[in-house]
């Protein structure tokens, strides 16, 4: 369901950007690329691992948070969205940089009806173009990147922001909030830039722990959606989980063909009798189907 103001206003994001503090002020460039965005609908929320005394002034959208010294990602993340009063909520790194039409695409998606929306992005030298969403592939990659946007209430409704998974926060958060949401929407445009620095690792948190958290929270996803194991978390964010076989359910083997002939060591044979007598003599799964599309 789209978001209806009673005015007829459109939706409105707030961004919430966790900075650790060792950073200095390196999130100057992020807040210049949201004051240079199309859409005046957002407000920016930075959450400083910072004594209060050492915290910017607040300024125009901009306000500034201490977490405090030693806070952890969690504790940032949490007091960033308790500040928030947008429609959309979405959890910035702290050296990306917004594309000038991000804020429009993004909310035009919401506006639309959808409750998460997120965009194509600049990752180092490269360009993530991104599939359009895929529980099953979000399993096993945590692809939707940082420039996210997520419907407040509904991040509120799933229990926000959990605290005992170091790293895995947000990945943990994306996986609550699309099981729940009732769509989600790919913006086919790059809306953001960022170096090869994720938030966890600019927090400083180890490799070790952000994988031990990673497979606590994917363990959680599985059994809220069927069951199934965690295999292996990579390190390069592709991860492995594998789901029981139930049984011995129907598996249809679907094969869109010409009925091509080919000449095969010196014989000549229909490429797709070919294909079916291999999966009759070969597999060791009994219960099949094949459906061959001409």
């Amino acid at each position: 369901m789209a978001v209806v103001h009673p005015h007829g206003e459109a939706p409105a994001v707030t961004f919430v950007v966790p900075v650790p503090g060792h950073s200095g002020t390196s999130w100057l460039p992020l807040i210049a690329s949201l004051e240079r965005q199309t859409s005046e609908s957002w407000k920016a929320v930075l959450v400083h691992e910072l004594p209060a005394d050492k915290v910017p002034a607040h300024e125009g959208k901009v306000t500034h948070l201490a977490a405090g010294t030693g806070a952890r990602l969690a504790d940032a993340l949490k007091l960033g969205l308790a500040a928030v009063q947008g429609d959309f909520v979405a959890f910035l790194n702290p050296f990306s940089r917004l594309a000038p039409e991000a804020t429009a695409l993004l909310l035009a998606a919401a506006a639309s009806g959808a409750d998460v929306a997120y965009g194509d992005e600049s990752v180092g030298a490269g360009t993530f173009f991104k599939p359009e969403f895929s529980a099953e592939r979000l399993r096993c990659q945590p692809y939707l990147g940082d420039t996210t946007i997520f419907k407040t209430s509904l991040v509120q409704h799933v229990g926000g922001i959990r605290a005992d998974v170091d790293g895995a926060e947000l990945y943990d958060l994306v996986l609550k909030v699309t099981r729940a949401a009732s769509h989600v929407a790919h913006v086919a445009e790059v809306v953001s830039a960022k170096p090869q620095i994720s938030i966890a690792n600019a927090w400083g948190i180890a490799v070790d722990i952000q994988e031990a958290s990673t497979a606590a929270v994917l363990r959680d996803h599985l059994r809220a959606t069927g069951g199934g194991e965690v295999t292996a978390v990579g390190a390069d964010g592709v991860h492995h989980t594998q789901r029981a076989v139930k049984g011995e359910p129907l598996v249809s083997i679907v094969i869109p063909t010409r009925g091509d002939h080919a000449v095969v060591h010196g014989s000549d044979r229909c490429l797709v009798v070919e294909a079916v007598r291999s999966v009759v003599e070969r597999s060791t799964y009994k219960n099949l189907e094949v459906v061959v599309v001409l």
